[in-house]
């Protein structure tokens, strides 16, 4: 299997939304093996999780194909999101949380891979209140 990544940066986030989606095509299954957070916070701290949402984003706006490890490996089909037209909803249960204050890095990793299934999603989701004015994701996987 080819490895991939791809890092993004949102900024202007609201609480109880989802922060990053990383998408697969209609055809094609991922895993992922890493995600990893980078920001500043600057209030009372701020509620990280990792799940599959209830129903994936609708219209991504600009999203951002990851990039293959060996340029001889296929394009990558997997996506990233910061924004939709209709956001992901929350998923039911999270395969990690993480509650952070000031400025932090973030990594989580499966030993395991977390599988995202054809034309489905995995999303990290922000909940509690807090500031945060700028975020860097990464995520590193295989298809």
């Amino acid at each position: 299997m080819a490895v991939y990544s791809l890092g993004q940066e949102r900024t202007g986030l609201a609480n109880g939304t989802a922060l990053w989606e990383l998408r697969t095509a209609a055809a094609a299954r991922a895993r992922i093996h890493v995600i990893s957070l980078s920001y500043s916070i600057a209030t009372s701290g701020w509620r990280f999780s990792v799940g599959r949402p209830a129903a994936i984003g609708i219209t991504p706006t600009s999203p951002q194909t990851w990039l293959a490890h060996d340029p001889a490996d296929p394009v990558g089909t997997v996506q990233g999101a910061v924004a939709w037209a209709t956001g992901p909803t929350v998923p039911a249960a999270f395969f990690r949380q993480h509650f952070a204050f000031n400025q932090y890095m973030l990594f989580w990793t499966f030993p395991v891979p977390l599988t995202i299934a054809a034309a489905s999603s995995v999303v990290v989701w922000t909940g509690t209140a807090g500031t945060a004015t700028t975020i860097q994701m990464f995520a590193r996987g295989d298809e």
